[in-house]
């Protein structure tokens, strides 16, 4: 039987499967990079990006709290770019 499980990406690398539980919020990361459209976040990732805790905290559902640590990990290990995309828009 053929394996025909996707490799999660994020700017062309490869991600390792550490990032699985987070991978529709790195979809969403990749996509606001190419557009630079905010419409990809809502205000939870808005806070997170803004480096606002506790409104991300405020606009965080009960799964968003739980990834909030993995979320931020992946922006410092691997989304840079997503961080200064977002600071470059104000």
């Amino acid at each position: 039987m053929e394996n025909t499980t996707q490799k999660l990406t994020f700017m062309g690398e490869e991600l390792s499967d550490y990032y699985a539980p987070i991978s529709d919020i790195i979809y969403n990361c990749q996509a606001f990079v190419e557009t630079k459209s905010i419409s990809w976040f809502g205000h939870f990732m808005t806070c997170v990006l803004s480096n606002d805790l506790f409104g991300a905290v405020a606009f965080a559902d009960i799964r968003s709290r739980c990834i909030l640590p993995l979320i931020v990990e992946f922006l410092q290990n691997e989304g840079r770019i997503v961080c200064t995309t977002f600071d470059s828009r104000r």
